[in-house]
């Protein structure tokens, strides 16, 4: 799915998304990092374009739109 241009991966990705019980999702990530917090990875190289974008951003904006759960942008910068 990762070469599949965004407008044809986009609607496939959200399918897939759909499948899935948010809280249920939410639930089980903070399951498998008992006591820690859970890190979604994302391995593209930035800048982020129409072409080159980020897969864990929409799982994030995912858990915000259905569980109004925000997944911070982790900045190496600012630590």
């Amino acid at each position: 799915m990762i070469s599949m241009p965004p407008e044809e991966f986009g609607p496939r990705y959200a399918a897939i998304l759909a499948k899935l019980d948010p809280q249920a999702t939410w639930d089980r990530l903070h399951q498998l990092a008992p006591g820690l917090e859970p890190v979604l990875l994302c391995f593209e190289s930035l800048p982020f374009t129409e072409v080159n974008f980020c897969h864990r951003r929409r799982v994030s904006d995912w858990f915000m739109r259905e569980l109004g759960e925000e997944v911070p942008e982790y900045d190496p910068l600012a630590c």
